[in-house]
């Protein structure tokens, strides 16, 4: 297994120190600009390169066209991210993962977030490429918007069902999930707010908190969590409802352990039944209210509601009503 790194100091040799250390790689070639990349991909393959966006920003087209065969680890600050820089990712091609750190981050921060990304990355090449294509297409090709968060909170992938409420995936790549959900929900949803309220305190699986960037697993994971997501571009007028499934998103190191490095989730839109739901609702407000008798039944004509006004004309109680069949 070979890995190129082209970051600044002193991120670089701290880097490929610890990744040496850590994780059982052949090789480890450290560069220091995108003409030295391209040198170095040209001379052997590489399975993983790591390289940060003020390094590779001027990176020709040559140098695009080898990382398109490896797997892609982009290194952003937070500074680039707020002046917009993820739109020009796709100028140094298609990276397969984004570590986001600040400018203040000390070089032993950034090595131990780089190793989590660098052995993921890895892990992806441990497969065919005829699987991951096979995956991808499965993925992209899902009616339920399925997304994957870094420890921060930041969007690291989202399929193409986004599109459905008028986003790119590529408009939320790096950017938090606060972006996508109405502001008011933010705080109900969010390990940020709700877990320092229950610190100390016990819930156990069955009252234990939904959360939209969940990381527990197994019965504690994340289900049935209904959230209202905010459109964009035609559609940023709307909102919409969606059922949220979440769990940690692990990574199996090389050693064989496994690590927590964010969430993985599956969002299904379920705006039409809220909809259905809401309106169905204003229908028994109404009837309630009205001065004539309502009934409604199911399909076998099985007495399911009855308004007040009817037990009125009739006399009787609604148990002596309730289930009863015209049938």
């Amino acid at each position: 297994m070979t890995l190129c790194l082209l970051l600044s100091e002193p991120f670089l040799d701290r880097t490929a120190l610890q990744v040496t250390q850590s994780l059982p790689i052949g090789n480890v070639r450290s560069v220091r600009s995108s003409k030295e990349l391209t040198v170095a991909l040209s001379e052997e393959p590489h399975d993983v390169v790591l390289a940060s966006w003020s390094l590779i920003a001027s990176a020709g087209p040559e140098t695009v066209e080898l990382l398109a065969d490896v797997q892609f680890v982009l290194a952003l600050t937070e500074n680039e991210l707020r002046n917009d820089i993820l739109s020009r990712t796709s100028e140094v091609g298609s990276p397969s993962d984004f570590l986001v750190y600040s400018e203040g981050d000390s070089s032993e921060s950034f090595a131990r977030e780089a190793i989590v990304r660098i052995a993921n990355a890895f892990r992806r090449t441990q497969l065919s490429t005829h699987e991951r294509q096979q995956q991808e297409a499965i993925t992209r090709s899902l009616q339920e918007i399925v997304y994957r968060l870094d420890e921060d909170g930041r969007f690291v992938y989202l399929n193409d069902a986004i599109m459905q409420i008028g986003y790119e995936p590529e408009d939320l790549l790096g950017r938090h999930f606060s972006e996508l959900i109405d502001p008011e929900v933010v705080p109900l949803v969010s390990r940020e707010h709700v877990l320092p309220a229950l610190a100390g305190s016990s819930t156990g699986a069955e009252n234990s908190p939904k959360l939209f960037d969940e990381r527990r697993r197994g019965e504690r994971r994340t289900v049935g969590l209904e959230v209202v997501l905010q459109g964009a571009g035609r559609l940023s007028e709307s909102q919409f409802v969606g059922l949220v499934t979440a769990s940690g998103d692990i990574v199996m190191e090389l050693d064989g352990s496994a690590t927590v490095v964010g969430t993985v989730g599956v969002i299904r839109d379920i705006s039409a039944d809220a909809r259905a739901s809401d309106s169905l609702g204003k229908l028994y407000t109404i009837a309630d209210t009205a001065p004539y008798g309502i009934i409604v039944t199911d399909a076998n004509l099985s007495i399911d509601y009855a308004n007040p006004a009817l037990y009125r004309t009739l006399g009787i109680l609604p148990l002596d009503l309730m289930g009863a069949s015209f049938g």
